[in-house]
């Protein structure tokens, strides 16, 4: 659960939810992050049990595929050992992404992206920024160890 980039449907059910994951988090146990909170209300109780008839999640959500929702940069990707962002995902994310001179570049680039001013086939020569987003990712990590050596 990504609390970074997620859909919910306005509802009843969905402002109490919420409402429940910030005690959870912030009043009844402190030590628990939203996304803790968050997965703590979204499984049912005979997820906890020895129980393992039937759906563990709350009928109210669903899991879809990480990426249709928040795919990860070619680098992220290859380390986390998931897909990288493609063409026709909804959106591209940076985790850890904090220094504006490193992130920046990158951040500039997806929106060129994706206003349509930037397209890989007319890149000449692929930046550093380029190959992060856009991979492959093996040689978007072989470039970062490069870089911390």
């Amino acid at each position: 659960l990504s609390s970074a980039n997620w859909l919910i449907r306005a509802s009843d059910w969905s402002i109490d939810f919420l409402e429940r994951a910030f005690l959870l988090c912030h009043a009844d146990m402190p030590l628990f992050g939203d996304q803790d909170a968050m997965i703590h209300l979204l499984l049912n109780p005979g997820a906890l049990s020895l129980d393992v008839t039937g759906d563990p999640l709350d009928p109210h959500a669903v899991i879809v595929p990480q990426r249709e929702l928040n795919a990860y940069d070619a680098l992220n990707a290859h380390f986390m050992g998931c897909d990288a962002f493609e063409e026709g995902d909804l959106l591209v994310t940076f985790p850890g992404c904090k220094d504006p001179a490193a992130c920046n570049p990158l951040f500039e680039l997806a929106a060129a992206y994706s206003n349509g001013s930037f397209s890989l086939e007319h890149e000449i020569a692929r930046s550093a920024a380029s190959i992060r987003l856009f991979g492959p990712p093996a040689l978007a990590a072989e470039l970062y160890r490069a870089s911390r050596r």
